[in-house]
């Protein structure tokens, strides 16, 4: 007998309703729509960039440990930015979007669409150069 998966990992997703999809496609979504703005992209290095010089002029903090709180303190960021926080902060669109999060919202919860790519590479990149 085969070995059962766990479904810990498995998440339903309940359709959204016809209404609903509606108000998603009424208006566009200023809360997802800023990852294609001219310049949004490059401000995710500029602070990765700042953290990290604020972090290095504190007395006592080794270049690793710098890294460290940088790395960690944008991934914490991130994560409820992204994952965490559902809704929009605009009442503007009659709540379509209070079940999901950012991250589900950008692109219609299309997957690997180039600002999720580079969301998600950024901070691996970041980390692979203070590794080496």
């Amino acid at each position: 007998m085969g070995r059962r998966r766990s479904r810990s990992f498995i998440i339903a997703e309940k359709p959204s309703s016809y209404v609903e999809s509606l108000d998603q496609y009424a208006l566009p979504n200023l809360n997802s729509n800023w990852v294609y703005y001219k310049g949004a992209w490059f401000i995710h290095i500029i602070l990765i960039l700042c953290v990290k010089i604020l972090s290095s002029i504190i007395p006592c903090v080794s270049p690793e440990t710098s890294w460290t709180f940088t790395n960690l303190s944008y991934m914490l960021g991130s994560f409820v930015m992204f994952h965490w926080v559902k809704g929009v902060p605009f009442d503007f669109n009659s709540g379509a979007y209070d079940g999901m999060t950012l991250w589900e919202q950008i692109d219609n919860g299309a997957q690997f669409t180039p600002a999720k790519k580079y969301l998600t590479a950024v901070p691996i990149g970041f980390q692979i150069t203070t590794i080496t």
